[in-house]
């Protein structure tokens, strides 16, 4: 195994004068390459485990937990985008992620939409480590939201819902670059409901792809 530090998020205990006498947590990613969801300009985008140090396994019965994991391909250009779109993940405010779930007023659209997460939960920007690091690719880790979407499926409250998250995501100083069908994903909800009550008829969104 490859053995990877994480670079963002930066937390105020990383550079605590203790950090080098506590246990690190580490949690181990398994990547098959069998399991590529997506190939882009820069990048390979691929379904992965994570298995969760002790204290952190939530709710799951195994410590598992099912992410997304991109790399980049081996050029310092690849690399720069994808460093980049770290930069950004890690620049989000938390209510871009955050599972609540209501209805609001989006400006200019003249009725109420729901008002979700517009991003993937965040959960690092990760350096390959000793000998390899320069043929390793950095590894950014975010949360698994499903497919993306077929506009002639959606309805059409669900295709206003797909655009109040652009217009959420501007109002807010950033810029999506990259705005393609395949950019927009969709998963089962509510969020706030049990995944096995969750259905594709009350379905949750997401904005990906922030590299540009």
């Amino acid at each position: 195994p490859w053995i990877y530090e994480r670079l963002y998020p930066s937390f105020s205990r990383d550079w605590s004068a203790d950090r080098f006498a506590e246990d690190p947590l580490t949690a181990e990613l398994s990547l098959d390459p069998e399991e590529v969801v997506g190939v882009g300009n820069h990048s390979n985008v691929y379904r992965a485990t994570l298995t969760l140090p002790k204290g952190l396994s939530g709710r799951t019965p195994d410590g598992k937990i099912t992410v997304v994991a991109k790399t980049a391909f081996p050029h310092s250009n690849h690399r720069a985008l994808l460093h980049n779109e770290a930069k950004i993940f890690g620049s989000f405010p938390r209510h871009f992620s955050e599972e609540w779930c209501g209805y609001n007023m989006v400006s200019p659209l003249s009725w109420p939409v729901p008002v979700g997460p517009i991003v993937p939960k965040f959960y690092g920007y990760y350096l390959p480590t000793g000998e390899n690091r320069d043929k390793l690719s950095p590894i950014l880790l975010m949360e698994e939201c499903g497919n993306p979407v077929d506009p002639d499926i959606l309805t059409p409250d669900q295709r206003t819902e797909c655009h109040s998250l652009f217009l959420r995501f501007h109002s807010q100083g950033y810029l999506h670059q990259s705005t393609y069908i395949r950019n927009v994903v969709i998963q089962p909800g509510p969020l706030t409901r049990h995944p096995q009550e969750r259905s594709m008829s009350t379905p949750s969104f997401r904005l990906i792809d922030f590299g540009r």
